[in-house]
Formats: C-alpha cells, sequence, structure tokens
C-alpha cells in the first residue's frame, strides 16, 4: 500500500526495506550513499559486510580513494553500468551481443582491424579458421585462396 501511496513499484520499496533492515542507523557509513550501502547489503556475513564499507576503494579515474556505486558492485560480483577492466568490457560485449546476428555482424567488424587480430593466438586463429571451414563451400574457396600465395603453395 505504501508504494501504491507514494507511486513507486512494489519491488522498490521492498528494496528499500532489505537495505535499511542490512544496514541499521547506527551502522550507516556517513557521506556513502544510500545506493552504495545498497550495493554492498548483499555481503551475507555481517562481519565482512560492516568491514567492506570502512575499505575505500581506489578510484583510478579520480586518483582518490572514494566509494562509487560501480566500486560497491564490484566489491559483491555483480555486473557494473561502466565497464572498466578487460573482463567486464568482455562481458558487456557478450551481453550485447547474444542475438546471433548481431554477433556474427561484430565478429565480422572486429576481424577487420589489423590491431585486433594481431592479438588472437595462432591457435585461436587455427580454430577459428578450422571453424569457418567446415562448411565445403568455404573450405575450397578459401583452399584455393591460399594456394595462390607463393609463400603457402611451397609447402
Amino acid at each position: 500500500m505504501f508504494a501504491d501511496d507514494i507511486g513507486v513499484e512494489r519491488r522498490t520499496v521492498e528494496d528499500w526495506r532489505y537495505t535499511a533492515n542490512r544496514w541499521p542507523k547506527g551502522r550507516r557509513k556517513e557521506g556513502v550513499s544510500f545506493t552504495l550501502h545498497r550495493n554492498l547489503a548483499s555481503v551475507a556475513d555481517e562481519d565482512e559486510l560492516w568491514a567492506a564499507i570502512e575499505d575505500v576503494l581506489f578510484n583510478a579515474r579520480t586518483g582518490a580513494r572514494q566509494w562509487t556505486p560501480g566500486g560497491a558492485k564490484r566489491v559483491v560480483g555483480q555486473r557494473v553500468e561502466r565497464p572498466v577492466t578487460v573482463d567486464e568490457k568482455v562481458q558487456a560485449v557478450a551481453d550485447l551481443t547474444r542475438d546471433d546476428e548481431a554477433a556474427a555482424q561484430v565478429a565480422t567488424d572486429l576481424l577487420k582491424r589489423p590491431a585486433v587480430t594481431e592479438h588472437v593466438t595462432p591457435a585461436e586463429t587455427v580454430r577459428f579458421v578450422t571453424e569457418l571451414t567446415t562448411d565445403d563451400t568455404v573450405a575450397q574457396q578459401v583452399t584455393t585462396d591460399l594456394l595462390r600465395r607463393p609463400a603457402v603453395a611451397r609447402f
């Protein structure tokens, strides 16, 4: 009823209540947003929860030790809105390319970038080419093109 009275979703009020219960007023950190407290609320062990808010993370962007919602999410292993690390960026790309058609277009575009392909290991390149050439028509065209290269044809 309260959610209806104030015009928010019931889930939002439940979220507020959960966070407030996890962080009783006397344990909340002064100057730290409710959002950050909410992000850290999923730390299961209470001693770890209280310690987590005291261990302020270094923010490489600002060069200072400060809490950000993304930093709190990283502490508890949640996805962040603004990926920073390679793993976070890879996960964001994977999330955005769940659709096979989008993934195919992204893969095609990425493989056109020499700076990208130079980071692909030879073993991954072989695996990739092997997968792409399971179709006989594609395999025949690739073989024909390769054999037109003198350095390859000598073998």
